[in-house]
């Protein structure tokens, strides 16, 4: 039996190496199309893919290559399966015509049939490679500069030219300070001189490359550059000979500008501007973006950013007659008080970055916060100021559903910006910068396919952004918006557009972002319209007495021809509404209002009827209407919001019937909020046990209004309170509610029920989660030696059986005193651990197997990430959180950081003992931690102050044999080896 269950093995062995070819040469499969350096191609293009193998035994028998191609939505296109047949070096080769007819995505899946699939090629997951048809770059056309919309961030390559395929027209040209004069000031002056000296023309080469082919021959794509990180960020670091440095305060690159700084700068300014106006005389504007994301880990004040513009804007306009100085591109809260601190006096045009992308722009409320951003700049400057994105983007991971939802978000949020009348939207980015899997891998439209290059790689395959983008650009490029379309649904939205030079010219873009498609009517006159899928690809349209049926979904259409008496920025429309957007409040009542016109070179016999989503009441739903041509009406109708409607959009539509026939329809959305803005609620607790919440409010409704707060922590029967509030028009304040000396443990974190009882007889509710821990200030720091008497005056949390929640089968009885305290140099903690087996073998990235704490620390408890592609913003928007192992190693104490949201302050590693002091002393089984964290190695600039919160968690881990598979853990709040930061314990600093 033994020697039979032996050949058997052997046999087994061998089967396996007949398949995996010679011994420890592994199988690979890979695949390309046949034009690797980008796999896109335009309609009725052969596209070949082929399919390579190695590692192959040449016996190999009845192995088969498995292939399916399948679009964006995972919809299977064309399956084959081939036979593979290896050469006596065990490669194989084979390729197949794909289909190229249809605009669109496409991934190739592949595998042979031993379950081997097609590589990980650096950015791009395994498992499959892509290819993408669009336009063909010959029928675009090019319009001027203030006509054109759509553009894209870097990482370009003449290799693998994209641009014309997509149909991107604005790009980033020359104007980085740093790279313009690395050496010494004056030097981009001399760099003139000596191109002009030669007869040539300095700075006209600017995408001089990038050439597209038109019936075999090569012609120029024409670009539009703005000149963009003039300043802050782009200083020059490395002058020589003795030239002074022209920056007093630098941080990550971001700087303050020195006296001798200004002059060089504003010199550099004047340079550029000469030489941009001499080399683009043709154009009809030159823009200049003076900073690039100042904000960030910006070492001044808001003031010294401003003086960047301060310097630039007088002398760059003396310069270039067509100059039009823009900026600030900063986050919008910053952005916004700059412009209160008089940023608006030395821009002509407001650009900004990571505001208005992200998932789901619409619940984000990018339309709102585009049209609230505009009002706020008409205010402060006094005019109407062009909005301009310049860096707008999402990150993939990969896998066909994000990759889908995140293509449809980015064509959503550019079709949005482009409707809410944004003078041009900057893509981010042309392909990934990584490694796939790694933390820059993922914001490239393309897949980074060549692991040597990570800006401007020559190999790149297409997502599913690719082919919807090209589509969008080619359909939107050179119109403006003629209004928003947002009243056929709760979650339906879409614009109207015109072309800047032909007004009958109109397109709609529709789409639904809710969770299921919605089928919608509306008028689009009798004339012949085309309606389009969001790849490009025509669709059939079902109009009947001028009214299109129509299916939305998370991808947007297209509807061409609609007619321009219904759908025009500056047509007399038949219906036309007051206003496109009513802001209301459970229980209020508005008027909606407007104008009805026979417009249509006919007279109107009919009605109109009024519909208005559910959570609305209309008291009256039809008028009649007679009129003659060219005569008008006004109208009105009463609607309510009733009192218990949730918060959210609520669609309302009236449509003018003639004879029955729909020939016209106007809507508006009624945009329900809580009358109260809740910012938040946090636990304030005294020294002396004494304990109270704070609940920051805003008035959002512009009037006064008043009401209740009804508190409740369930399981805490005392805690109920009810107090009154008042507010002003937009008044913001905290209100206290004192809780007294609520039996409730510093280490509990509790449930907090908050319920908001308006006087208009509406209420809400809000809930939230905290604890009550006051940490007291020392007097005189405490000597950080493991002994532990300068905390006597300090309680301590105690922690047993009931807090150990990681590896309880390995619990062992330990048992742990916790105490946290502060001053003005830094964060203290103390902890005792009751623990019979000391084991500390591990050091460095594994110390957290041993015996340790782990800790985290949370200074920024209240802050909120931005979703960007831009990893600056994505850091400096990160609350700065950090994941800290404790532990006596065989290298002596040692502290390691596991986690850093700002590597740019505190990075993974090992922390230098003279940075960040710890102590552990063992003695009579118990171990001593004794460690101080300086407040300016977690980011603050500054001691807190009395009040001020943070947060922190710890899990005490424990090890008591090598063969333990994993340490237990006592945790204090949710433990760190759950790193959820809102899962924290607040600290109250109390002096």
């Amino acid at each position: 039996m033994r020697k039979t269950a032996s050949l058997r093995a052997l046999f087994a062995g061998f089967a396996m190496l007949a398949l995996t070819g010679n011994a420890g040469a592994a199988v690979k499969l890979s695949g390309d199309t046949n034009r690797p350096n980008i796999s896109t191609f335009i309609p009725g293009e052969k596209i070949e893919v082929t399919f390579k193998t190695g590692g192959l035994s040449p016996s190999v028998k009845d192995l088969k290559l498995i292939a399916e191609i399948v679009d964006e939505y995972d919809r299977t296109i064309k399956k084959f399966e081939l036979p593979v047949q290896p050469s006596s070096d065990g490669s194989w080769t084979t390729s197949i015509t794909v289909p190229s007819g249809k605009l669109g995505f496409y991934r190739v899946k592949a595998k042979l049939s031993d379950g081997t699939a097609v590589e990980e090629l650096y950015s791009r997951p395994g498992g499959f490679f892509t290819y993408a048809v669009v336009v063909d770059p010959a029928k675009r056309k090019l319009y001027p500069s203030r006509d054109t919309f759509f553009g894209m961030q870097g990482g370009f390559s003449r290799n693998a030219n994209i641009l014309p395929y997509l149909g991107v027209r604005w790009v980033m040209g020359p104007g980085s300070w740093r790279n313009s004069e690395p050496d010494y000031p004056g030097q981009f002056r001399d760099k003139r001189q000596a191109t002009e000296d030669k007869g040539q023309i300095f700075l006209r080469d600017v995408f001089a490359w990038c050439k597209y082919k038109v019936n075999g021959k090569e012609q120029l794509w024409p670009t539009y550059f703005f000149c963009n990180g003039i300043g802050s960020c782009c200083m020059p670091v490395k002058w020589k000979d003795g030239y002074p440095r022209p920056y007093s305060k630098v941080s990550l690159g971001r700087t303050v500008l020195s006296p001798a700084g200004e002059k060089y700068f504003t010199d550099y300014c004047r340079e550029l501007a000469t030489s941009i106006a001499k080399a683009w005389p043709d154009r009809d504007e030159h823009i200049y973006e003076i900073t690039w994301e100042p904000d960030l880990f910006n070492p001044g004040t808001l003031k010294d950013i401003i003086r960047y513009y301060e310097l630039a804007y007088p002398v760059i306009h003396q310069a270039d007659p067509k100059a039009m100085v823009v900026g600030p591109c900063a986050g919008i809260p910053e952005a916004k008080e700059m412009m209160h601190l008089g940023l608006g006096r030395y821009i002509d045009g407001f650009t900004f970055h990571y505001t208005f992308n992200g998932p789901d722009p619409e619940k984000r409320n990018a339309v709102q916060g585009i049209r609230e951003l505009k009002n706020f700049l008409r205010q402060t400057s006094g005019k109407d100021m062009p909005l301009m994105s310049t860096e707008s983007g999402r990150t993939t991971d990969g896998t066909s559903a994000n990759e889908l939802k995140v293509a449809q978000g980015e064509i959503r949020s550019n079709l949005i910006q482009l409707g809410e009348g944004l003078r041009f939207q900057i893509a981010f980015y042309a392909a990934d910068m990584g490694k796939f899997g790694s933390n820059d891998s993922s914001y490239g439209y393309y897949y980074n396919l060549n692991p040597k290059i990570k800006f401007g790689s020559d190999k790149l395959g297409p997502k599913p952004v690719v082919p919807a983008y090209a589509a969008m650009t080619y359909l939107c490029d050179g119109r403006r918006s003629a209004g928003a379309i947002e009243w056929l649904g709760d979650t339906a939205l879409g614009y109207a557009y015109e072309r800047y030079n032909d007004k009958k010219d109109i397109l709609l873009a529709l789409w639904d972002y809710g969770d299921k498609p919605r089928t919608v009517s509306l008028p689009v006159g009798n004339g012949k319209v085309e309606v389009f899928d969001w790849m490009g690809n025509p669709l059939g349209a079902e109009t009947k007495n001028g009214i299109l049926k129509l299916s939305l979904s998370n991808s947007p259409i297209y509807v061409r021809g609609v007619a321009p008496e219904l759908w025009g920025r500056d047509a007399v429309k038949p219906v036309k509404l007051e206003n496109a957007v009513l802001n209301l409040f459970p229980g209020s009542k508005v008027m909606v209002s407007g104008k009805v016109t026979a417009a249509l070179g006919k007279a109107v016999t009919g009605e109109l009827k009024l519909v208005v989503d559910s959570g609305l009441q209309a008291t009256k739903t039809t008028m009649p209407v007679k009129l003659k041509v060219g005569e008008s009406m006004d109208f009105a109708f009463k609607i309510k919001v009733k009192k218990d409607t949730d918060l959210g959009n609520y669609p309302v539509a009236v449509t003018l019937f003639d004879n029955g026939n729909g020939i016209a329809a106007g809507g508006c959305v009624v945009k329900v909020r809580e009358p109260v803005n809740v910012l938040s609620i946090r636990p304030v607790t005294a020294l002396d046990g004494t304990k109270s919440l704070a609940v920051s409010i805003q008035d959002v409704q512009e009037k006064n209004i008043s009401g209740r707060i009804k508190i409740r922590i369930p399981g805490v029967p005392e805690s109920s309170r009810v107090v009154s509030f008042s507010l002003a028009p937009e008044e913001k304040k905290d209100v206290l509610i004192s809780l007294g000396k609520l039996l409730c443990g510093p280490e509990r974190r509790c449930t907090v029920n908050a319920r908001f009882m308006m006087d208009s007889g509406y209420t809400f509710s809000k809930s939230t989660t905290l604890n009550f821990m006051a940490i007291p200030q020392f007097s005189v720091s405490p000597v950080i030696d493991g002994r532990l008497d300068d905390w006597k005056n300090i309680p301590p949390i105690q922690l047993g059986k009931e807090n150990c929640r990681r590896s309880q089968k390995h619990y062992s009885g330990d048992s742990a005193e916790v105490r946290y305290g502060w001053d003005n140099k830094a964060l203290y903690l103390a902890v005792a651990v009751k623990d019979n087996i000391d084991m500390h073998t591990k050091s460095g990235s594994i110390t957290w197997s041993d015996d340790c704490l782990q800790c985290g620390v949370n200074v920024d408890p209240y802050k909120q990430a931005v979703e960007s592609a831009d990893p600056n913003a994505v850091a400096a928007s990160q609350p700065r959180y950090y994941s800290i192992t404790m532990a006596m190693t065989p290298n002596g104490p040692e502290v390691y950081c596991c986690d850093s949201y700002r590597p740019d302050l505190l990075q993974k590693g090992l922390i230098d003992a003279r940075k960040l002091p710890l102590k552990v002393l063992r003695e009579k089984g118990i171990t001593y931690y004794e460690a101080a964290i300086p407040w300016s190695l977690l980011g603050l600039k500054s001691a807190p102050v009395d009040g001020q919160l943070i947060s922190v968690d710890m899990s005490i881990n424990d090890r008591d044999r090598k063969e333990q598979d994993d340490p237990s853990g006592m945790y204090l709040f949710e433990g760190i080896n759950h790193p959820d930061i809102r899962n924290f314990g607040i600290l109250d600093l109390r002096r």
